[in-house]
C-alpha cells in the first residue's frame, strides 16, 4: 500500500493505493486555507485507520516536492520523511506540476499545468502530448504574471489544455490573448494524490527510490 501526501498549495490531498491492482483505495482531498499543520497527520490517521492498515503494511511513501508555499511542502516531506525513518520504507518524491499534468497527458493535447502563486502570480509548465515518465524529474517551470504565461504560450500551432489552479482571471487572459486552448473539466483539475500514488508506483516498479537524506522540496521564492 502506497501511502500519497501532496501539500503544495491549499489544495491538498492524501491517498492510499493499492501496488496489487493499481486501484486508489481511499482518499482526501480539501481546501487547507494554510493549516497544513495541524490538519495533515490527523487526516492521514484516519485514512490508514478507516482503511483498516497500520505503519507495517505500507510499502512505500510519496510526497509532492513542489513548486508550493514554504509551510506546505516542509510539513508534507516531514511527515513522509518521519514515517520513512520508522517503518524503513521507500520514499519516492514527485513534482507537483507534474502530478497536476499526469490524469491529461494521454489526451492527445499538450498540457499546460498551472499552480497559483500568490500576489498576482502563477507558475506552470508545459507537458507534450502522451509524455513518459513526466514525474521522472523536475521539470523546469516558470513563475510570472498571468500575462507572462499566456504569452509563453504564443507561437503553438496546436491546441493546448489547460489544468490545475484555475482562476477567472486566468481564464479570461486566455480567452483575450490566445484561442486555441481548451480548459480541463472542473472536476479534473483538482490536484489528486491518486495520481502522485500511482506515479510513485511507476517508479517503484522499476526499482526507483529518492534518498530520504537529500530530499529536498521545489520551494517559490516567496511563500504562497
Amino acid at each position: 500500500m502506497i501511502l500519497a501526501m501532496d501539500t503544495s498549495t491549499e489544495q491538498a490531498s492524501i491517498s492510499l493505493f493499492s501496488e496489487t491492482d493499481g486501484k486508489v483505495i481511499s482518499e482526501i482531498s480539501w481546501i487547507s486555507h494554510r493549516r497544513h499543520t495541524v490538519e495533515l497527520m490527523p487526516k492521514v490517521n484516519s485514512l490508514v485507520r478507516e482503511a483498516g492498515i497500520d505503519a507495517s503494511d505500507l510499502s512505500a511513501i510519496a510526497v509532492a516536492l513542489g513548486p508550493g508555499s514554504y509551510t506546505g511542502l516542509r510539513i508534507s516531506l516531514s511527515a513522509a520523511k518521519g514515517i520513512v525513518a520508522v517503518t524503513k520504507k521507500p520514499l519516492i518524491g514527485i513534482p507537483t506540476l507534474a502530478v497536476t499534468a499526469y490524469p491529461h497527458i494521454t489526451k492527445g493535447l499538450p498540457v499546460l499545468a498551472v499552480l497559483q502563486a500568490g500576489r498576482g502570480r502563477v507558475c506552470w509548465a508545459t507537458y507534450e502530448p502522451e509524455e513518459i515518465d513526466i514525474g521522472q524529474s523536475q521539470r523546469e517551470y516558470r513563475l510570472g504574471a498571468i500575462e507572462e504565461m499566456v504569452d509563453s504560450l504564443q507561437g503553438r500551432d496546436s491546441e493546448i489544455l489547460v489544468a490545475g489552479e484555475l482562476s477567472e482571471a486566468i481564464i479570461s487572459a486566455i480567452e483575450e490573448r490566445h484561442q486555441a486552448y481548451r480548459v480541463a473539466l472542473p472536476g479534473t483539475n483538482i490536484r489528486r494524490a491518486g495520481h502522485l500514488a500511482a506515479m510513485a508506483w511507476e517508479r517503484l516498479k522499476r526499482g526507483e527510490q529518492d534518498d530520504p537524506v537529500t530530499l529536498s522540496p521545489i520551494y517559490l521564492p516567496r511563500t504562497i
